[in-house]
């Protein structure tokens, strides 16, 4: 597997983060979708790495940005990056997906 993550679409703010994320997300790609689950043993433990790495960039993020939970419910948290599309640039995904 190759990914390349070397595209400048993340924001500076928390680019590594992004990066991670992306990286992640091209790993999923690779093996045919986020759902999918690859045959080899080796690219199981790949893919299981990436979808822990992913999750705990995710978790970093939130903890980093979002509003606390008791303050506002409803506050949206942080962009989301479903995606490894080197053609979409993450600051589009703030009118778009967040959790």
């Amino acid at each position: 597997m190759q990914c390349n993550t070397t595209t400048k679409t993340e924001p500076t703010c928390c680019g590594g983060i992004y990066r991670i994320i992306k990286a992640c997300n091209e790993i999923f790609d690779t093996v045919g979708g986020d759902e999918s689950v690859p045959a080899n043993e080796d690219n199981q433990n790949y893919y299981a790495q990436a979808k822990a790495l992913r999750a705990h960039s995710y978790f970093n993020l939130v903890n980093l940005y979002a509003k606390p939970y008791d303050i506002d419910k409803n506050a949206k948290a942080i962009p989301l990056l479903p995606f490894s599309n080197h053609s979409r640039d993450i600051r589009t995904l703030h009118s778009g997906g967040s959790v």
